[in-house]
């Protein structure tokens, strides 16, 4: 109910497809801004220190960039990843036990992660700083357990009630914000990093990629809604685009704003399938050379597979590849590094 509401408050986007299945795939996307990588996410390969990021891109505009997690960020290579690339990395080991009163093997409450949010974003105030935070929750992982009395249907141990104490820990963090003098001046992006499941009738089910993006800042973003098929991987550009920073980098997402109709496309994966959709088609790219190709009825999503590809399917299969092996080859020779 509480992101309902903010929903009506925000620029949403209600077609965007996740990179991939697990976080260090979401991490990568909204960080780096490129498909995900053959394989492993680039944040827990080798060699992955001085890349453009978003945060790198900010920090040449003036602001301070900081990684926020409330877990121990050893977890994945998170740790290595952010600290490694230039943001100031605060997780479990920075949190003040006396403050500390939900956590799970995942991290602490998302309200208590929140109050970290508050404190750096204070800190900086104080010391005259523009600031990206770069947050990442874990309420929403088994046990699904969470602090009592904020939610009167939230049920512990299930899924839906660690989803209601979230979707209340959100709008508690904005109602606290909304107090500090540093709210105007603020624009939040609520993403997810993936979905809950990713299982369906086909290996690539799109419904099982598709997650929240909202836009929230009342003194510089407008309410509005884009129903345009956008990847994870757009929302760096597409943010940077709305905040008017120009920038060079390395980013392969694009500003959602600024594509033409008809050239919208996402990338969906799992450990050993790259699934690329355009033009209501999606073609997989598979394990010793095979590519699958699928129609996709826009309506019902239902797949049809498609035995001998068109033209058209032809040109999105190399598309594909080029995307695909594109960045494997760009990080594979620093080439994702700044300069």
């Amino acid at each position: 109910p509480e992101l309902d509401k903010l929903a009506k408050q925000s620029y949403i986007f209600t077609n965007m497809l996740a990179t991939g299945t697990r976080t260090v795939r979401g991490l990568e996307a909204l960080s780096l801004s490129v498909p995900p990588t053959p394989g492993q996410s680039i944040v827990r390969r080798a060699d992955n220190q001085d890349m453009v990021t978003l945060g790198s891109v900010l920090r040449k505009e003036g602001y301070a960039t900081d990684f926020i997690y409330g877990g121990y960020g050893y977890f994945d290579n998170m740790n290595e990843f952010f600290g490694g690339n230039g943001y100031t990395v605060k997780d479990r080991l920075t949190i003040p036990e006396n403050e500390i009163f939900n956590e799970t093997v995942w991290g602490v409450a998302d309200e208590i992660l929140f109050t970290q949010v508050i404190k750096s974003m204070d800190e900086h105030y104080r010391q005259g700083e523009k600031a990206f935070e770069m947050v990442m929750t874990t309420t929403n992982h088994r046990p699904f357990t969470f602090p009592e009395g904020r939610v009167k249907e939230a049920v512990q141990g299930e899924r839906e009630g660690s989803v209601r104490y979230t979707d209340w820990a959100i709008a508690d963090f904005l109602s606290r914000a909304r107090e500090k003098p540093w709210f105007d001046d603020t624009v939040f992006v609520i993403v997810a990093d993936h979905q809950a499941r990713a299982a369906g009738k086909t290996d690539l089910p799109i419904d099982t990629y598709r997650i929240p993006c909202f836009f929230y800042g009342p003194k510089f973003i407008p309410p509005g809604q884009n129903d345009r098929l956008i990847s994870q991987a757009d929302v760096a550009p597409t943010l940077l685009a709305r905040l008017n920073i120009s920038y060079d980098g390395t980013f392969m997402g694009q500003d959602i704003e600024r594509v033409p109709p008809g050239r919208e496309r996402a990338f969906i994966s799992t450990y050993q399938l790259m699934g690329y959709v355009r033009d209501n088609t999606l073609v997989v790219l598979k394990p010793n050379r095979e590519i699958e190709y699928f129609k996709i009825n826009a309506a019902t999503h239902e797949y049809t597979a498609i035995n001998e590809p068109a033209e058209n399917e032809e040109k999105i299969k190399h598309e594909t590849i080029a995307y695909y092996q594109g960045a494997a080859m760009l990080y594979e020779k620093g080439l994702l590094k700044e300069r």
